[in-house]
């Protein structure tokens, strides 16, 4: 999604702050924001309506706290980073993204608006940190560090009040790529998540595959419950690989037509060295 003020699907104003959709009693914003994006809650345009009920993505870039876990979710949209990548193979004709291009009406305006999302998302996070007002903090974001040059974790724990810092249990968790990795520890627990293998690409030779669950002791401390190679929520191998092996290679080649960042593929571009953040 982006330059959602072309064609809003939803829009909060001054006329419906106060709707469940745009913040309730404790608004977002007083700001206008126009949203049209498949991938928010229904209430604000997303797709599938009551199927999604409990899904939340209240917003582009947002932070969400749960007092009695003492825990604090901040959603960080970084993906300006990366717009030769975006659907897949960025806006060239053909591409994953070339009717955004066309919604947005220039390259200029793409790279403008998604400019802008990532430095409101920045802006959040050093507000976030700066106050760092709960213990336990949890950062959730598209790409792993090496696509956009920056470790999010980092980012937090260097904004944090120096006094707070040997308290905080800070986890990232990001995705793109579809497995399951842990990309570094803390005492010997996975702090850095790379866990895209849950939804099922490219091929069935995309393992480790699973999902992450985090829990807290009863210390009110997240701890890790369950991740890579834990056999409890990791697949090694899909259910239909024997099936599945014959019709491999046209899965990947159909897979190549709309990604850069499959290595089986002959288009295979690895991540660039993206600009460091300052």
């Amino acid at each position: 999604a982006a330059c959602p003020f072309v064609q809003p699907r939803f829009v909060c104003d001054e006329s419906n702050l106060g709707s469940p959709a745009c913040g309730g009693a404790k608004p977002y914003s007083s700001q206008m924001q126009g949203y049209n994006s498949n991938q928010v809650n229904a209430n604000k345009g997303g797709v599938d309506g009551m199927l999604r009920d409990n899904y939340q993505m209240p917003d582009y870039t947002y932070f969400y706290t749960i007092p009695e876990l003492d825990f604090e979710l901040i959603a960080m949209d970084w993906n300006a980073r990366q717009i030769a990548r975006l659907g897949g193979r960025g806006t060239c004709a053909g591409c994953g993204a070339d009717r955004l291009l066309a919604h947005c009406g220039s390259q200029h305006a793409l790279e403008d608006y998604m400019a802008k999302i990532q430095k409101a998302s920045t802006e959040l996070m050093h507000s976030r940190s700066a106050l760092a007002a709960s213990r336990n903090v949890a950062i959730i974001n598209h790409y792993p560090d090496e696509f956009i040059g920056a470790s999010l974790r980092q980012m937090y724990l260097s904004g944090m009040p120096l006094h707070k810092r040997h308290r905080a249990k800070v986890f990232s968790f990001f995705g793109h790529t579809h497995v399951q990795q842990c990309r570094s520890y803390d005492k010997g627990e996975c702090v850095n998540f790379l866990t895209g293998g849950a939804g099922g690409c490219c091929s069935p030779a995309d393992t480790p595959a699973g999902f992450v669950a985090i829990s807290w002791d009863a210390h009110k401390t997240q701890v890790v419950e369950c991740f890579a190679p834990d056999e409890r929520c990791t697949a090694t191998a899909f259910p239909y690989q024997s099936r599945m092996r014959n019709r491999s290679k046209g899965m990947e080649g159909q897979a190549c037509s709309h990604t850069l960042d499959n290595p089986r593929c002959p288009n295979y571009s690895a991540a660039p060295a993206a600009a460091a953040s300052t």
